[in-house]
């Protein structure tokens, strides 16, 4: 919301604003995390991308954000996370299921969240 608000702030100045979220980078921070194989392979497998970010990924996000080519880019929030935000969103209960995983004589629970009208 913030960054929103400062995209429109700043816009008649010439200032674009826009937020950079990292998912899970590994860093000489995060290192030691990585030396145990088993520990990084199911961390790898969390991301539907298949591997842990690196810093190169987000400095070239930021590249491109402050580049000519996303001159018309104001308050955007770029996740650099491998897909891994959305792939969680499963694990959330109560969330609406595909119409093929619905039985047709099950009660329509989640209208008006992907469910049947």
């Amino acid at each position: 919301m913030l960054c929103r608000q400062l995209a429109q702030e700043w816009a008649t100045d010439g200032v674009r604003v826009n937020v950079v979220c990292p998912g899970i980078i590994r860093t000489p921070l995060t290192e030691a995390v990585y030396r145990d194989d088993d520990l990084k392979q199911k961390r790898e497998s969390l991301v539907p991308l298949g591997r842990i970010g690196v810093p190169q990924d987000l400095a070239e996000a930021v590249v491109f954000l402050t580049g000519k080519r996303a001159g018309y880019i104001a308050g955007a929030i770029l996740r650099i996370d491998g897909g891994l935000s959305d792939a969680m969103l499963h694990l959330i209960p109560g969330r609406p299921q595909k119409e093929a995983e619905t039985s047709p004589s099950a009660p329509d629970n989640h209208r008006g969240l992907g469910g049947t009208q």
